[in-house]
């Protein structure tokens, strides 16, 4: 398998299965070289994703951990891609590979833990790809009707790797369905997430939610409160992200957040976001800080479901563009408060003693005196 990536990128445009299908996009950006890879392990783990029974089945242990290894060693070259060694991605790239190290590892001691990290996988799939712009379809397409698990368990699967299409005729059937109640709520999140965060389109949002099929007074209201939300979208003029400025970008997602409850407002702000920063990346621009501030002041409530947050990670590149600002040290604050509210719990907040460490480093390279943690 490690041997295959030194194979040339033309070589990876051919690579299929019977599972698997490349397609190539005609505004095809250069992929991580070891993305298709990825994915073939990933197929070949997905009915177990779905199953504990299977997971813990000890006649699947074999095949299991061959694929958890090579999802370990292909994820080592990772961070030295050129897409993911930009600010961000990098720390995304690094974070990964930390975890499918660690899922590789712990197969042998704890099943339950390993499956939940190879489950919480998909999020980190889902928490890179918002960070990039919306493709017309993936470069590599899994055939649907060929995923194990339920109606929500493929949808949430073809979402996380983009391809949204197929996602969203699976999430309107669970939104449908009568028997799934418990689903519906991330369905309909999932819906907004697919056409504001990643393809920036109010219209398309409005029409999801009018499409929820509404049985009782639970449903009316849920419905009402989402339609509440992606009404305020109608009058919103969305800047054109190559000829926006940073201004006017950040402008944007002040106006977005005066209503922070609004998920569909946060949603669109957030792709803005997202879609301006690696613009500027691509464009060889500079990234002003005030951007990554709004970035991670932004997406505070949207990575609550996901293990993989990069909240932190847009605060502590927002203090290293502009070290000693006046942005730098409110980005050091949403650091701070995110740091120090993963470490409270029912007795208060107890700092590891190296995590103190590293929050007095960027509150040196914030311009602030230090500060002893408790």
């Amino acid at each position: 398998m490690l041997k295959l990536l030194w194979l040339a990128p033309i070589t990876l445009i051919a690579f299929s299965s019977s599972f698997l299908h490349a397609e190539v996009p005609h505004n095809l950006r250069p992929l991580p070289i070891q993305m298709p890879f990825f994915l073939e392990s990933i197929r070949k783990l997905q009915p177990y994703m779905i199953s504990d029974e299977a997971f813990s089945n000890p006649a699947n242990a074999k095949a299991i951990q061959e694929e958890l290894n090579n999802l370990k060693n292909i994820s080592r070259n990772l961070p030295h891609d050129k897409l993911l060694s930009q600010p961000v991605l990098r720390d995304s790239a690094a974070k990964l590979q930390n975890h499918l190290g660690e899922l590789a590892d712990n197969f042998d001691v704890s099943r339950t833990y390993s499956r939940y990290l190879l489950n919480s996988t998909l999020t980190a799939c889902s928490t890179c790809h918002a960070q990039l712009p919306q493709q017309g379809h993936p470069l590599f397409r899994f055939d649907a009707d060929s995923l194990k698990g339920s109606d929500f368990q493929r949808a949430e699967f073809l979402y996380a790797i983009r391809q949204f299409p197929e996602a969203l005729k699976l999430y309107e059937k669970v939104l449908k369905n009568p028997d799934m109640q418990n689903q519906k709520m991330r369905a309909l999140d999932r819906g907004l997430a697919i056409h504001l965060l990643h393809e920036h389109d109010p219209k398309k949002a409005i029409a999801w939610v009018k499409s929820f099929p509404v049985r009782h007074d639970d449903e009316r209201a849920l419905s009402e409160n989402y339609l509440r939300y992606v009404n305020s979208l109608k009058e919103v003029k969305i800047p054109k992200i190559d000829a926006a400025t940073s201004a006017q970008i950040a402008a944007f997602a002040e106006e977005m957040l005066n209503s922070p409850d609004n998920i569909a407002r946060r949603l669109l702000a957030s792709g803005v976001l997202h879609d301006f920063i690696q613009h500027q990346n691509t464009t060889k621009r500079k990234v002003n800080a005030e951007i990554y501030y709004w970035a991670g002041v932004c997406d505070r409530p949207l990575q609550s479901s996901f293990v993989f947050s990069l909240v932190q990670d847009y605060f502590e590149t927002c203090v290293q563009a502009e070290p000693k600002s006046v942005q730098a040290k409110k980005c050091f604050e949403g650091l701070e408060e995110e740091v120090l509210n993963s470490y409270s719990g029912s007795d208060g907040t107890s700092l590891p003693a190296d995590e103190a460490d590293k929050l007095n480093k960027w509150r040196h390279q914030a311009g602030l005196k230090p500060k002893k943690y408790k």
